[in-house]
C-alpha cells in the first residue's frame, strides 16, 4: 500500500509533499547516482505523525488511497495492537536516516555496488538497502571513500568474512 509508482501517484494525483522516493536494493549500482520510480507514502512530518484530520485536510487524495486500503492497513494487528494508528508504518526510520549525504549499498548483492546519494531531495529505501553516513570531523571525502569501498582489495575480503550464498550472492 505504501509503495506507489510515479504512474501510480500521477494517475491519483497524490499530493508530493507526502511522496518519497523510494530506493529498493535492486536500484543501487556501483558509482552510478540512484533513480528510481517508486515512492513512499511517509505520512509523517520529520519523524512525528501527520494526524489524521490534518491529512484528510491537506492531502486529501492520498487520505483517500489511505481509505481505499483501510481494510488490508488493518489486517496488520501486530501494528494496531501496539497502539499504532492505522495508517501508520510498522518500522519506519528515524528520518535522519535519510538525510544526505551517505553511502548506499544493497543487502544483496556480488560484489562492491557501493554508491554516493548525494541528491537534493533525499531518497527513503527499504530495508534491502543499507547506508552509511559519516561524521562531519571525518577527514575523508565520501568519494574517496567511495573508491575504497569499490576496491578489489576490500572487495576481497568482503568476500571472505560472510559464506556465499547461492549464485555468488
Amino acid at each position: 500500500v505504501y509503495y506507489i509508482s510515479q504512474q501510480r501517484a500521477e494517475e491519483l494525483n497524490l499530493e508530493q509533499k507526502l511522496l518519497k522516493p523510494l530506493l529498493k536494493g535492486k536500484h543501487i549500482k556501483r558509482y552510478q547516482p540512484p533513480e528510481t520510480n517508486l515512492y513512499v507514502i511517509w505520512p509523517y512530518d520529520g519523524d512525528e505523525l501527520i494526524e489524521e484530520s490534518t491529512i484528510r485536510e491537506s492531502h486529501p487524495n492520498i487520505h483517500r488511497y489511505l481509505q481505499n486500503n483501510r481494510d488490508e492497513l488493518e489486517e496488520r494487528t501486530y501494528l494496531i495492537n501496539s497502539g499504532y494508528e492505522w495508517y501508520e508504518l510498522w518500522r519506519k526510520r528515524e528520518h535522519r536516516i535519510y538525510e544526505n549525504p551517505k553511502i548506499l549499498l544493497p543487502m544483496i548483492t556480488d560484489g562492491s555496488n557501493f554508491t554516493i546519494d548525494s541528491a537534493d531531495e533525499p531518497y527513503f529505501f527499504n530495508t534491502k538497502v543499507k547506508s552509511m553516513k559519516i561524521k562531519e570531523n571525518c577527514n575523508i571525502d565520501l568519494k574517496s571513500l567511495l573508491g575504497l569501498l569499490n576496491s578489489k582489495l576490500l572487495e576481497f575480503i568482503y568476500k571472505g568474512i560472510p559464506p556465499p550464498k547461492r549464485g555468488g550472492y
